[in-house]
């Protein structure tokens, strides 16, 4: 029977036999009169088995009962049960003065009046989910409690609960007779328990749990009993008021173990009437005190490394674990499916890393390819632009090879370091033209530099100025330039004792001007080709010499 109320054997026979203890006290103070210190020591043990019990209750409420808003009125109830006990007693044996113990008898309507409403509280929330609050319209249903109980609390003001003689020194609870107003209490308190024992009976039997109502009733049938039997014979039972408070938390006890309350208990029900999981609760050592039906045998070995982690079992399984106040929890989790696909994720991981690692190589090919393509296209555009030069050069050498004269030999090195300047700083021009739409005009001074400086190892007498205006030209405006003096030079060198160079840009024209004291050969081979390619060239001739002048686009603003 107690296992299927899922009840502890243990603590079943420690609360009776405390209860028990309890009596004991009670009726060693009533029959064998152990003296006056020995009778107050009885009385206090007494109470605070009662006491002491009730605190429990109360606390353990706190932790068992889910639903919230029961669980407050549930543990309002331990707490008026509690109060209820411990007013008896002060006002008994510990306090004195007539007004106080009045008031203290006062005091005990207000548990009186509040149990059975907090009772029909209980029961109305009984069945409902754990975060489910009572309507707040049916709060008001306590309200004829607390006027009651206020009603009683103000008694010595209209005599209406209890009515005391008017010639009477002193108002007590051994003189008085009882006011229409205290058997009205007396109604609402028992019309209120039975509503809310109707109401707790009613939702058992409509969730089909007949066979769960025999238990609430025994402590309501043992109440109910010892109050007949206290109508006959008073003195010799007593204390009224411990086997109500008891009978009362008997009831809401029974109510939690057969489910009308619900609770977080009856665990082993719970675990053997559950099927298809694997689960399963251990003791602090990891000896198993609940488990399902379906959960097989763990080594102690096992538990300790799942502690740990979680542990991969054989066939696609994963042991895992949590604590839980008093030991471990332990679960098995199916991850066949998981290992699964992460074996196919790892797969189309390593095909993914095979691709990238070809496409990185096609890349790095491909780069490498369009590197040496662009490499040959400069080198082609390079070899396009000063073949000229190149092949002048390769002459050169062949004649110097030949040439015995110092002095001409002289002559052919100088043309041909004039010529590799010009190469050397072409090839600069293009590098940066590929780079940039702009180059700073600093770069053509530099190059003209090292050019005129090869140009006076030749014998002419020369000098330039850049003057542009800005700090950055186009770069295919100075590659221009740059390009036409070469020409120049290259057409009147050897012919020419002095040879002038001016770079400037009026208004929004960059203009390069020549002047040297060689003559401009019209009808010359070079002239020709100097004015087929540069068809916009001016020529001013005089019997100084010439004077060729070249405007071209994208100088500075005007």
């Amino acid at each position: 029977m107690l296992r299927r109320y899922g009840l502890s054997a243990k603590a079943v026979f420690l609360i009776f036999a405390l209860i028990l203890t309890a009596l004991f006290c009670r009726i060693a103070v009533l029959n064998f009169n152990p003296g006056l210190f020995s009778d107050k020591l009885l009385n206090t043990l007494r109470v605070f088995i009662y006491l002491g019990l009730f605190a429990f209750w109360g606390v353990s409420i706190r932790r068992r009962v889910m639903q919230r808003e029961m669980s407050n009125f549930l543990t309002a109830t331990a707490l008026l049960l509690f109060s209820w006990l411990l007013i008896r007693e002060l006002k008994w044996h510990y306090i004195a003065g007539e007004d106080v113990q009045r008031y203290l008898w006062y005091l005990y309507y207000i548990p009186i009046l509040a149990l059975p409403s907090l009772a029909l509280f209980v029961s109305l929330l009984a069945g409902k989910s754990e975060n489910e609050r009572l309507r707040k319209p049916l709060l008001f249903l306590a309200a004829p409690s607390m006027l009651l109980s206020l009603l009683v609390l103000t008694n010595d003001l209209h005599q209406l609960v209890f009515v005391f003689p008017e010639d009477a020194i002193s108002w007590n609870e051994n003189d008085f007779e009882y006011g229409a107003l205290f058997y009205f209490i007396y109604a609402w308190a028992v019309l209120t328990a039975l509503a809310s024992f109707m109401v707790m009976m009613l939702k058992s039997f409509t969730k089909g749990k007949r066979d769960l109502v025999l238990l609430p009733l025994i402590p309501i049938g043992v109440a109910a009993l010892y109050a007949a039997l206290y109508y006959f014979l008073p003195s010799e039972l007593g204390d009224l008021a411990a086997v109500y408070c008891l009978s009362l938390a008997a009831f809401y006890e029974s109510c939690i173990i057969t489910g009308l309350i619900p609770s977080n208990r009856r665990y082993s029900d719970l675990f053997s009437a559950s099927a298809g999981i694997s689960a399963q609760i251990s003791d602090k050592d990891y000896n198993v005190v609940y488990a399902a039906r379906s959960a097989e045998p763990l080594p102690k070995g096992y538990m300790m490394q799942a502690e740990e982690k979680p542990l991969i079992l054989k066939e696609g399984r994963r042991l895992r674990s949590m604590a839980v106040p008093g030991g471990h929890a332990f679960w098995i989790e199916d991850i066949y499916e998981l290992l699964r696909l992460r074996e196919t994720l790892e797969e189309r991981k390593e095909e993914l890393e095979d691709r990238n690692a070809l496409l990185k190589y096609e890349y790095e090919r491909e780069k490498e390819q369009k590197k040496v393509e662009e490499q040959n296209r400069l080198y082609d555009l390079l070899q396009s632009k000063t073949q000229k030069q190149l092949n002048r050069i390769e002459k050169l050498v062949n004649e110097y090879r030949k040439e015995e004269g110092e002095e001409n030999r002289r002559k052919i090195l100088s043309e041909i370091v004039f010529l590799g300047s010009y190469i050397k700083r072409r090839k600069d021009f293009i590098l940066s033209m590929e780079a940039e739409e702009l180059i700073e005009a600093a770069r053509l001074e530099s190059a003209l530099n090292e050019s005129f400086r090869a140009l006076k190892n030749t014998g002419v007498s020369c000098a330039f100025s850049v003057n542009s205006g800005i700090d950055e030209l186009p770069a295919e405006l100075i590659t221009e330039a740059y390009d036409f003096f070469e020409c120049s030079a290259e057409l009147f060198l050897f012919r020419m004792k002095y040879f002038n160079l001016i770079v400037s840009a009026p208004g929004n024209k960059a203009r390069v001007m020549i002047e040297t004291d060689a003559f401009f050969d019209i009808e010359g081979e070079g002239e020709a080709e100097l004015m087929r390619e540069y068809p916009s060239l001016i020529r001013e001739l005089d019997e100084d010499g010439t004077a060729l002048i070249l405007i071209l686009e994208g100088g500075a603003e005007a």
